[in-house]
């Protein structure tokens, strides 16, 4: 039995490491699929998108003129107020349920088995998740989008320069593909249906406002700009670009994001992040017995 469970490296036969990894991702692919709730979370987040693409029109001023920032903040889910983009909270679902599930149910044993080994049970999950995560957001956004110019036509409102909008959903993109790594990673770490949720939820929310002031309160050493560069932090700070915004803009988004660490070495430092977190899981996840 655990020479069948080994890495799909040690695979016997004629099946290389690619051919493997393929037939593990779409085995979680099609597992996502048949789950009624998989479909039930993209209708929730699509209707959400028209209603929010639907009612863009009465943001424009007296003018006509809607502001592209304000656009910016509906289409990446308000990541400053809501301190992580919003649509992270229903991606939640698909990202740790596939980890979280097989491993309390005792199921994660058949998967080794059915797709080649730990390692590629994970990776393969990890994959299939952000590539899950990153269509149905991308799928939002278009949604949204659309919504909106029809909104915008008959309402008699100036369309904005959308292609303005191209970096911050890039961003977008690339937040929800790390935010998906860390909900499978998380679930790897925490052996609980809750427990992952409870941690992604509170730590962005509350967790690391609370170590920053912690760590500025340390004596005998100054510590406070440490803070800045937690993980969810820079997720924050990545999906909010400050430095064309006059002062006092600045000063109020400020207070949101609890940094102000620029776009571009907020994501590479949220990138980074990500990776440790999905490696150490690894670690832990080919540790697990099933």
């Amino acid at each position: 039995m655990s020479a069948l469970v080994e890495d799909f490296d040690r695979q016997a036969g004629d099946v290389g490491r690619g051919e493997a990894f393929m037939r593990a991702c779409r085995f979680e692919l099609r597992h996502l699929r048949g789950l009624r709730s998989t479909w039930i979370l993209v209708a929730v987040v699509l209707v959400l998108c028209l209603l929010s693409g639907g009612g863009a029109y009465l943001s424009a001023d007296g003018a006509g003129h809607v502001r592209a920032a304000d656009l910016e903040t509906a289409l990446t889910w308000t990541p400053a107020l809501a301190q992580i983009c919003f649509i992270g909270f229903y991606l939640m679902v698909l990202g740790t349920g596939p980890v979280s599930a097989e491993l309390v149910r005792g199921g994660a044993r058949t998967t080794w088995l059915t797709v080649g080994g730990r390692s590629v049970a994970y990776w393969s999950k990890c994959v299939v998740g952000v590539l899950m995560g990153v269509a149905v957001a991308a799928a939002g956004v278009v949604v949204e989008a659309g919504a909106a110019m029809v909104s915008f036509v008959v309402a008699g409102v100036e369309q904005p320069q959308w292609l303005d909008l191209a970096a911050p959903v890039g961003r977008l993109l690339l937040w929800v593909a790390c935010w998906m790594l860390w909900c499978t990673a998380v679930s790897a770490l925490i052996r609980n249906r809750v427990g992952p949720v409870l941690v992604l939820c509170l730590v962005p929310l509350l967790g690391e406002r609370v170590v920053g002031m912690l760590l500025g309160k340390v004596p005998g050493v100054d510590l406070s700009g440490v803070g800045e560069w937690l993980p969810f932090t820079l997720g924050r700070s990545m999906m909010v670009d400050m430095s064309a915004m006059a002062t006092e803009e600045r000063n109020f988004f400020g207070l949101f994001l609890g940094t102000d660490v620029p776009a571009g070495p907020a994501a590479a430092g949220f990138v980074a992040y990500t990776a440790l977190v999905a490696v150490a899981a690894f670690v832990v996840y080919r540790r697990r017995s099933g």
